[in-house]
This record gives structure tokens, sequence and C-alpha cells, in this order.
């Protein structure tokens, strides 16, 4: 079984999202009320590296574990770091110059 901080092979992906902890599919139901997004089964393999890292910032030992830490008293602090763990905080949108002029010629 797959648990936090493994990393599968992208040619094993069906195999891995089979042998996934439960909880990590918990976990992405929890992300999905939270903030909207949401990770379809073939890109679940990415959440146990997000939580596993997570985890062993806070001395987590096990996806259960995690999951009270994310739904009991206190989680906003801690599913609002998840978030941040899984959500892209940097795009190159407009900060190329091959863009830019693109968008110059339109108008």
């Amino acid at each position: 079984m797959i648990t936090a901080g493994q990393f599968a092979p992208a040619k094993s992906i069906p195999k891995v999202v089979e042998s996934l902890d439960p909880v990590f599919r918990q976990i992405r139901d929890l992300v999905y009320k939270a903030s909207g997004i949401f990770q379809l089964d073939g890109k679940l393999y990415l959440l146990p590296d997000a939580c596993g890292r997570r985890m062993k910032l806070l001395g987590v030992r096990s996806p259960r574990e995690y999951w009270h830490l994310l739904t009991g008293p206190g989680h906003a602090a801690e599913l609002r770091q998840l978030l941040n763990e899984i959500t892209i905080g940097e795009t190159c949108l407009f900060r190329s110059q091959p863009q830019i002029e693109a968008l110059r010629k339109v108008r």
C-alpha cells in the first residue's frame, strides 16, 4: 500500500490509485469541499506526496493521524498549509517577452 511520501512511476498510475490508503480519498474530498480543487483518480497519486511533506514536517506518522489533524480542532491552519502545498504558487503567464509582444499585436 502506498503511504505518504512515496513516489510511483507514471506508468503504474492505475495500480497506485488502487493501492492508495483510502484516507487520501477522504483528504481529496476535504480539499475539494474547502477549495473547489479536485484531483481526478489519475492524478490522485500526487496527493500522498503533498501530504507526506506536511506529515514529515509535523511529525505525523500515518495518513489517518493526518486526517484527524485536518478535521480536528484548529484544523483551518493546517488545511491552509496543505492547500499551499498542493497548489501552484507561481505562473509565468505574461512574463515571457514573446507573450507580451503577441498580445500587443492582437490590439
